[in-house]
C-alpha cells in the first residue's frame, strides 16, 4: 500500500545524509532609484520665479456709455485685469489707470476705485483710494482721469482679479456721459532685497 502511493520501496532503518552549505551566499539586494518613479502632486517642489522677474500686463480697451439719468448708487466695471501670482514669493504690484470722460450737457458725480478680488472669494479688497470726477452744473467737455496704486500685500493666487469700479455718487446723472479708452496697467516686480535674505 505504501509503495503504491510513494512509488519507492520501503526500507527499514535507512539513514539519509543531508549536507548543507555552511557558507551560504547572501541574497542579492535589489536597489531602487527613486528618480524612476514620479512624485505625487503634493510632493513636487514649487517652481518659483527668478528674483529679478518682472511681469507686465494691461487690460483690453473698451468703454462705457452711462444711461441717461443713471441712479445714485449704480456701479459699473470700467476695466479689469487677471494675474497669476502663484509662482512669486516676495513681490509688489504697481498699477496705472487712465481713461477719457466725455460729457454732453451732463451733470455728474462719479467715484473710481481699484479693488482686488481673489478666486472663490466674494469680498473685494480696496487697493487704491477713491478718485472723484464731478460737475455740479451742466458741462460739455472731455477730460482725462488717471491715478496710480500699489498693492504691497497681495495674496498668492492663480486667479486674482483687479477691477476698477465706477459708482454714481451724490445725485442721479443727467445728459450724455461716455467713458472711453480705459486702460489698467499692472507691473509685478519681485522684491530682490527679501529674496537675498532668504525670506519666504
Amino acid at each position: 500500500m505504501y509503495n503504491c502511493f510513494f512509488g519507492m520501496p520501503f526500507r527499514r532503518n535507512m539513514s539519509y545524509n543531508r549536507t548543507f552549505n555552511k557558507n551560504p551566499q547572501p541574497a542579492h539586494t535589489k536597489t531602487y532609484d527613486s528618480r524612476q518613479y514620479p512624485k505625487s502632486n503634493h510632493e513636487r517642489p514649487v517652481k518659483y520665479s527668478a528674483a529679478d522677474d518682472v511681469l507686465l500686463k494691461s487690460s483690453e480697451l473698451g468703454g462705457i456709455i452711462l444711461p441717461d439719468s443713471s441712479e445714485r448708487g449704480a456701479t459699473y466695471i470700467v476695466a479689469s485685469i487677471n494675474l497669476d501670482t502663484s509662482t512669486y514669493r516676495n513681490y509688489i504690484i504697481y498699477f496705472n489707470f487712465s481713461c477719457n470722460i466725455e460729457t454732453i450737457s451732463a451733470r455728474l458725480h462719479l467715484r473710481f476705485q481699484l479693488v482686488r478680488q481673489e478666486a472663490c472669494q466674494l469680498t473685494k479688497i480696496p487697493v487704491s483710494a477713491n478718485y472723484v470726477y464731478a460737475r455740479n452744473v451742466l458741462a460739455t467737455e472731455t477730460n482725462i482721469l488717471a491715478f496710480t496704486a500699489c498693492d504691497c500685500n497681495p495674496s498668492k493666487c492663480k486667479c486674482c482679479n483687479y477691477i476698477v469700479y465706477m459708482e454714481v455718487m451724490g445725485f442721479d446723472t443727467t445728459g450724455t456721459i461716455i467713458v472711453t479708452n480705459p486702460v489698467l496697467f499692472a507691473s509685478l516686480i519681485e522684491d530682490n532685497n527679501k529674496n537675498q535674505k532668504g525670506e519666504l
